[in-house]
């Protein structure tokens, strides 16, 4: 004969059958839902917030105007870096002309 484990013992030992409950697979599904909706509210809840703020026409015209702004900041320092590119080229290619006209200066005089 082979020894019984632990569980199958244990297993021997339980008598207590729990009676059928008609309504157990409606509350499982609402015990469900209820975590879903918890978890869900937590997660959501600042997105939700935001959108609320945004239907609300002070929140609209709000975001509109620092969506304008950001577009405003953003054009203007592209603007800037292009110029100072600009510059930049300027300078250096007006160096590179007196440097050129002193050199033939130089050499003109030794000549």
């Amino acid at each position: 004969m082979t020894e019984k484990d632990e569980l199958d013992l244990l297993l021997d030992q339980w008598n207590n059958t729990p009676a059928n409950d008609p309504n157990i697979k409606h509350r499982v599904w609402m015990r469900i839902a209820g975590e879903y909706s918890r978890s869900r509210v937590n997660f959501l809840r600042p997105l939700e917030t935001f959108f609320a703020f945004l239907s609300k026409p002070l929140g609209a015209t709000t975001f509109i105007a620092a969506t304008v702004v950001c577009g405003l900041v953003i054009a203007e320092l592209r603007v800037s870096k292009l110029k100072n590119a600009q510059t930049e080229e300027f300078a250096k290619s007006y160096i590179q002309l007196i440097d050129s006209r002193t050199n033939s200066l130089n050499d003109g005089g030794r000549q």
